[in-house]
């Protein structure tokens, strides 16, 4: 017989969706402890999910003219398929370039908001798990006023699939995020 902790469990395995809140930290080590800050830091697309995207992409697109070429298929879903990669191309290298992160001393921006340390009352990372394979990452900035600043980080894609290591990069996002915080209060502090 199953007890209400097994089936809890169970629960889980069907429906593995977890989320995490990480809050920003500055994370000690000699990597992180040691860097000198420059005016920004910028959060961009990784050239190499853009890259491997694109050659399998291509790789894909002549597999399947060699296969319609034997085979004698219909051009007409040879074309859409090349129109098809062709669109996925412009949203990957052309769309996909404009989500940008920047963390910085004055504050936080993007392609969709550009706020001021000063109107922000607290910022969490929300790291949500639908297994193995997909996850998606939020940066929820909550500004005096009451309005939320949600940014799906997923969008940004600034890590790369191959060393994807689960929330660590959310982890160093927050890490930038506090310590540039800091030097904007330390520098409102000298001005004072």
């Amino acid at each position: 017989m199953e007890t209400e902790n097994e089936n809890n469990r169970w629960d889980d395995f069907l429906n593995p969706e977890h989320e995490s809140i990480i809050e920003p930290k500055i994370i000690s080590g000699k990597k992180f402890s040691n860097e000198k800050l420059s005016d920004y830091k910028k959060f961009k697309p990784s050239i190499l999910n853009k890259t491997l995207i694109t050659v399998f992409g291509v790789g894909g697109a002549v597999f399947l003219c060699y296969i319609c070429i034997i085979h004698k298929a219909d051009f007409i879903f040879l074309f859409m398929f090349f129109l098809f990669a062709a669109l996925l191309g412009i949203k990957i290298w052309i769309a996909d370039a404009k989500n940008i992160l920047i963390v910085s001393k004055s504050g936080i921006s993007n392609n969709e908001f550009n706020i001021k340390w000063e109107d922000i009352k607290s910022i969490h990372i929300s790291y949500i798990s639908r297994g193995r394979m997909e996850s998606d990452s939020f940066l929820i900035v909550k500004l005096k006023n009451g309005k939320n600043n949600v940014l799906e980080l997923t969008k940004i894609n600034f890590k790369n699939f191959l060393t994807d290591n689960s929330s660590y990069d959310e982890e160093v996002l927050g890490h930038y995020i506090e310590r540039y915080k800091q030097l904007a209060q330390l520098d409102s502090l000298n001005k004072s």
